[in-house]
This record gives C-alpha cells, sequence and structure tokens, in this order.
C-alpha cells in the first residue's frame, strides 16, 4: 500500500505550525504529527503531538514521522527537538530515548525531552 502524505503549514502568533495526517491509500488515518516554529526560541522546534493508532504501531510509522520532524527542523536551521512525555509512559519515554532524546526537565506529570539534530 502506498502513503498519502497530506503537509499543512500556518502561520499564527508569531509561530510556525507544521502538521502531517498520515493516511493509507484506502484513506484509512494511521497516524498524526504536529511540529512547532517559535520565533522567541528560534533553536527549538516541539513536537506538539505524535501520535499512531495502536493498530499500526511497531510498523515504522512514528520513526517515519520523527525523521520527518528532523528533517523539517534541519531544513530550517534549527539544532534542537523538544518534546514533552508523559511520566506514566515509560515505554513512550524509552522509545524517545532510543532515538537520541534525553530528558532535560520534568514537572508533577510530564518529561520534558530533547535532541540535538545539528551542531552548534
Amino acid at each position: 500500500m502506498e502513503l498519502k502524505h497530506i503537509d499543512l503549514i500556518d502561520y499564527h502568533h508569531n509561530q510556525w505550525w507544521w502538521g502531517e495526517s498520515i493516511t493509507m491509500i484506502y484513506g484509512i488515518s494511521i497516524g498524526f504529527v504536529e511540529l512547532q516554529f517559535c520565533n522567541d526560541m528560534p533553536n527549538i522546534a516541539f513536537i506538539k503531538a505524535l501520535s499512531v493508532q495502536p493498530f499500526y504501531r511497531q510498523r515504522g510509522f512514528g520513526r517515519y514521522m520523527l525523521a520527518a520532524c528532523e528533517e523539517l527542523a534541519r531544513y530550517n536551521d534549527v539544532p534542537f527537538l523538544q518534546l514533552n512525555v508523559d511520566r506514566n509512559e515509560e515505554w513512550l519515554v524509552n522509545w524517545y530515548q532510543r532515538r537520541g532524546f534525553f530528558i532535560t526537565g520534568k514537572d508533577d506529570h510530564e518529561y520534558r525531552m530533547t535532541k540535538c539534530i545539528l551542531k552548534i
């Protein structure tokens, strides 16, 4: 099956947004990713959402969406990717750590995770 990609880029309140909805050829949604660029923090691209429908997990779609975020950040010369992960989702924290993210902050509910994607 082929993948269809729908790219959305919007500018709102000094922030750039990029979202990609990934669907199968038959129109079945398999996931979503949203990346935020903020002019106030030009060195960080923030992954607001990255989600793969449970049935499609363990098939590389999450890695593909994460790689797309990294590629877009590199294209815009942004050296860091950042995201928040629920502290109760240990499997997800481990998944991001295996992909080069480090815990760089935390609060009562979430870890802040960061990955350097460009040499600075």
